[in-house]
């Protein structure tokens, strides 16, 4: 997804992340979390109930290769949204490990997998 969103005829670009957040209808869903670095926010195999917007700092999608290294798949930095491919992909579970890279402030929000509502 790229970072910008933008409305045909609109000359003004506002990220996709921004207009989550500021819009009045979603404010209440999302709920204001913080993580310190190293922190594991999701593990392989766990549902995805949510969806989460990085508002300060870094995450990292990682996975342990058969020889015990570390194969990081992606960064999630400010204005990131994640799992949003594995989300639109059609997968209900996380794929990664999810790690604070750094001290990492984000606003998660419901989505529905399977037909649930996360919010609820």
């Amino acid at each position: 997804m790229g970072d910008y969103f933008s409305i045909r005829g609109n000359e003004y670009h506002v990220p996709f992340a921004d207009r989550c957040l500021d819009n009045k209808a979603y404010r209440s869903y999302f709920i204001h979390k913080t993580y310190q670095s190293a922190a594991c926010i999701q593990q392989q195999g766990t549902p995805i109930e949510h969806f989460g917007i990085v508002t300060k700092g870094i995450l990292k999608a990682v996975n342990d290769t058969v020889n015990g290294m570390e194969l990081c798949h992606t960064y999630f930095q400010v204005k990131d949204i994640f799992p949003e491919f594995l989300y639109f992909s059609g997968r209900q579970h996380y794929t990664y490990d999810l790690y604070a890279v750094k001290k990492v402030r984000s606003r998660m929000g419901a989505c529905q997998c399977d037909g649930r509502d996360a919010s609820r």
